[in-house]
């Protein structure tokens, strides 16, 4: 598996495969729109040199915001989401990943709070196409993580025991 930046000459690769998606509207507008703003990223996953997902993002001060992601069903299961967000987090710049969710979406949902994204609060009536509902607001703060990793490496010593 690798990642690469998508190019322009992707943009058609990642239409056909976001029609896969009942959550995802994306158009060549929006996509051209992200290529000609420096703060937003198209990152792509591939298992070998099969083109597999994609994840749309901005970067603002440190802040991203995570616009779409989206694994082809085939490849779900096997981390390349994972891989995505965490490729976001490992960017020493970044210090909160912030995004939005449609509440019907409960796939992403899970993904999300298997990969240490909190629920923040609820934005109702948020989508009206392609399907009504709320957007859920999710929150990873890069810093808790630099915390938990700082832990982890500490050892305190008490009466002969260890903790970490």
């Amino acid at each position: 598996m690798f990642i690469r930046e998508a190019k322009k000459k992707d943009i058609e690769n990642i239409l056909l495969m976001s029609l896969e998606s009942e959550f995802i509207i994306l158009n060549e507008t929006y996509l051209n729109y992200y290529f000609d703003n420096s703060c937003y990223f198209i990152d792509l996953i591939f298992d070998c040199d099969n083109f597999s997902g994609f994840i749309i993002y901005s970067l603002i001060d440190g802040e991203v915001e995570i616009i779409d992601i989206l694994i082809k069903k085939e490849f779900q299961n096997k981390s390349m989401g994972h891989l995505l967000v965490e490729n976001i987090k490992k960017n020493k710049s970044v210090t909160k990943i912030i995004l939005e969710v449609h509440e019907k979406n409960i796939k992403a949902i899970r993904f999300y709070e298997k990969n240490n994204f909190i629920f923040l609060y609820k934005r109702e009536n948020y989508y009206t196409f392609p399907v009504e509902g709320d957007a859920l607001v999710f929150l990873f703060n890069c810093s808790w993580k630099i915390y938990r990793n700082f832990l982890l490496k500490t050892v305190y010593k008490s009466s002969n025991k260890l903790y970490l």
